[in-house]
């Protein structure tokens, strides 16, 4: 008789074995029981402003001289264009400080009534958050 083909009897020890399996998962389970609730926790991140800076004129102010054209008309009456973008920090937040200069007017045929300009700088504060759907 081949040691697989023996018919085995466990009735013994399954009755044996009952009782503390039944108490590890009580053991187990009790502390799942209750609420569960949420946690806001903060982690510390180190920004490389530097490399942010990088990143930015890279991916967008690809213009010569760090530049990037966000509108600009055909006939030179509107124009909005950024430059020279630089990321600090300041209590916690991202700011991004970036040149900007605008050109804005009525465009007739190729004059350009009442334009307006303005030459300066604009400065953004961000609260940096990571997304949890991407």
């Amino acid at each position: 008789m081949n040691l697989f083909d023996r018919p085995w009897n466990f009735n013994g020890l399954n009755r044996i074995l009952k009782a503390p399996a039944l108490l590890l998962v009580l053991i187990m389970v009790w502390p799942l029981q209750g609420k569960a609730g949420t946690q806001t926790i903060e982690v510390p991140m180190t920004l490389d402003y530097d490399m942010l800076d990088s990143l930015a004129v890279k991916a967008a102010f690809t213009g010569p001289q760090k530049k990037a054209v966000l509108l600009a008309d055909k006939d030179g009456c509107r124009r909005i264009s950024v430059s020279d973008p630089c990321f600090c920090e300041s209590d916690g937040a991202l700011i991004l400080d970036m040149r900007i200069r605008v050109r804005y007017g009525i465009s007739i045929g190729s004059f350009c009534l009442f334009p307006v300009s303005f030459d300066g700088y604009l400065v953004t504060r961000n609260e940096p958050v990571i997304d949890p759907e991407t």
